[in-house]
């Protein structure tokens, strides 16, 4: 009679599957992890157009809403708002306080 899990791989209590699958070991998932780590911060927000930062971005800057220039900044969605919007609709800048 053939054993229930007859497919199952043979692992003892002693042995753990670690990582992914077992394919990656702990060591290099810690070496992943430290690289991939941006830190507690906000990032600037990033233009929808272009895809750079606000300081970089060399896009026209006119409100979406109103098309208003004055006072235009990029707000989390990657779009741009006066600041009579933003404060209307509730958007916040990437130097904004969470």
């Amino acid at each position: 009679m053939a054993p229930e899990n007859a497919y199952a791989p043979v692992r003892g209590p002693a042995q753990p599957l670690v990582g992914y699958q077992g394919h990656v070991s702990t060591r290099s998932w810690q070496r992943y992890i430290t690289g991939m780590d941006s830190g507690t911060s906000h990032g600037k927000h990033r233009c929808g157009q272009c895809e750079m930062p606000e300081g970089q971005c060399v896009c026209d800057k006119f409100c979406c809403l109103c098309q208003s220039q004055l006072e235009i900044r990029i707000c989390a969605d990657g779009l741009m708002y006066c600041e009579s919007c933003r404060n209307a609709c509730g958007y916040k800048t990437s130097d904004a306080a969470y």
